[in-house]
């Protein structure tokens, strides 16, 4: 086993995400773009540029098509993910790559992904509206007493308790950076693959904050030229967007199995044969 006071070198990261991207940029541009840009093309061709589903029977049938879209994108996220994931994992492995191989294994995985994925949205979810409770007690008691005496108190709790949401947000997305990677290589169940990547990363979340900054301008590196050239009309703003999901998505999940290789090689001492043989 590696040295625990070993660190992770975030230049590997970025060099072997880049790497990875160079390597399969087909897979890691191209499946993004068919996936997220087909039904892009299909709601636009069906309900006009404006998606207006105003002329629906009845809002009913304006919401299951919403619902049916929102949960057809969660499950193509999730399978893209770990498509991703296991195509660069096996490359970083140095194992061969087998894109059919790699995407029956993303299919077999689809349920535990959105499991994990629901797991994950329902915490925050839940952090959330704990926080948001105190707010709204106190928005309460001042409309009962219509006085803006407490006023300035309650900004200052309501930043305070914003703060404290955006730290514990923070904190837990390092803690499972590397679940999905975890959940589909290794392979483990939804409560383990969370628990695997909160061993693989403490000690490093620090760094992987540095990795997630770096994402962080990446990806608004990308936005802002295609924001620009979005302005030009509602079908150019379509592809701006569906293209900037694509790198986006692209980039992130190239960091994501480099720090999980990294991580592995690291905390564990994962040679590249031990990982070549989880794929064996």
């Amino acid at each position: 086993m590696a040295g625990t006071a070993e660190k992770i070198s975030i230049a590997n990261i970025i060099t072997n995400a880049f790497g990875l991207l160079g390597r399969h940029a087909v897979v890691f541009f191209g499946f993004p773009l068919l996936l997220f840009g087909a039904p892009s093309l299909a709601i636009t061709s069906l309900f006009g540029l404006e998606a207006d589903f105003g002329n629906l029977d009845g809002p009913s049938s304006a919401y299951a098509i919403v619902f049916g879209y929102a949960l057809a994108m969660a499950a193509v996220y999730v399978f893209l993910q770990g498509l991703l994931m296991l195509v660069a994992v096996q490359d970083l492995a140095r194992q061969p790559n087998s894109l059919a191989n790699c995407i029956t294994q993303a299919v077999r995985n689809l349920p535990g992904l959105l499991g994990l994925g629901l797991v994950i949205i329902a915490t925050f979810i839940l952090i959330a509206a704990v926080m948001t409770l105190p707010v709204f007690g106190f928005s309460l008691q001042i409309l009962s007493v219509q006085s803006l005496d407490g006023a300035p108190s309650m900004i200052v709790t309501t930043l305070a308790i914003i703060l404290i949401g955006i730290i514990v947000f923070v904190y837990l997305s390092l803690m499972w950076m590397v679940a999905i990677p975890a959940k589909v290589v290794e392979p483990i169940g939804v409560f383990a693959a969370l628990g695997r990547s909160r061993r693989l990363t403490a000690g490093s979340r620090r760094r992987l904050l540095l990795v997630g900054v770096i994402l962080f301008f990446f990806n608004v590196a990308v936005s802002l030229p295609l924001g620009l050239i979005a302005q030009f009309g509602p079908v150019v703003e379509m592809l701006a967007n569906v293209l900037g999901s694509a790198i986006n998505i692209a980039f992130a999940s190239a960091l994501v199995a480099s720090a999980y290789i990294e991580l592995r090689a690291v905390k564990e001492g994962a040679s590249t044969d031990e990982l070549a043989d989880v794929f064996a």
